[in-house]
């Protein structure tokens, strides 16, 4: 009878073990998947994170008109003739060409998205990406946007999957319902430009980066949302004309 007895406890001890030891795998089979899954849910969220930047197909460059506007940190010149009409707030500039039907929003460097919080952002991605790649705003919106949901795969080590979700997160602030993604290098300037004035919704994000790694964000945007009112080489034409302050 004890041996039935201790027989019987020593099945049940063995067959919690292996529960138990099933249960832990699964659990660490989660976590390790947990990126993976949520970089698939993201996709679904927001079908933009799958792009990727490419270089700007109309090069062209239309004449600069206006005359040149000083804002923070920047100063930048229009391809229209008409007077902006202008007002300042703390955090940015709003202009407007109400005959054009265009209007635009500007950022320089102490006023973008990235100004205030870009130290604690530097260290969570230094943290996660390495030095070599948070060390540049430039660098770090670069990797940020040419992150693909095809880098992040249940088969791969957890921390590699864990730096691609989080650029793929940060991607997805960045693209929301834009529909593509330029490479910019013109005059003063790098970037990327976010929309497509010939394309719905027929406005552009510009993320622009100076030699000195400082970052300048415009967006224009049309009067209508149904149509276009100026045109890529307009925008060339204003990314070529900032001028940083020095």
């Amino acid at each position: 009878m004890n041996k039935r007895w201790h027989a019987s406890w020593t099945r049940v001890g063995l067959a919690l073990l292996i529960v138990f030891g099933a249960l832990y795998a699964l659990y660490g089979v989660t976590i390790e998947l947990t990126p993976w899954y949520q970089a698939r849910s993201m996709c679904r969220d927001n079908p933009f994170v799958k792009l990727v930047p490419v270089p700007l197909p109309d090069q062209g460059v239309a004449p600069l008109a206006g005359t040149r506007l000083e804002a923070d940190g920047f100063s930048i010149q229009f391809p229209w003739s008409e007077a902006p009409q202008r007002r300042n707030g703390k955090t940015l500039d709003v202009i407007a060409f109400p005959t054009r039907g265009v209007g635009m929003i500007l950022f320089g460097p102490s006023q973008t998205a990235y100004s205030a919080a870009y130290p604690q952002i530097r260290k969570s991605a230094g943290e996660i990406l390495g030095e070599e790649t948070a060390h540049s705003r430039y660098q770090l919106t670069a990797a940020e946007l040419a992150a693909s949901p095809d880098q992040v795969r249940w088969w791969k080590a957890p921390r590699e999957n864990a730096k691609y979700f989080y650029l793929l997160a940060m991607k997805s602030m960045i693209l929301q319902n834009w529909g593509c993604v330029y490479i910019l290098n013109q005059g003063n300037v790098r970037g990327f430009q976010v929309g497509d004035p010939a394309k719905p919704p027929y406005r552009v994000d510009l993320r622009l980066f100076d030699s000195d790694d400082r970052e300048y964000e415009i967006l224009i945007t049309p009067k209508s949302k149904a149509a276009s009112s100026f045109s890529q080489a307009e925008v060339n034409a204003i990314v070529a004309s900032l001028q940083p302050n020095p």
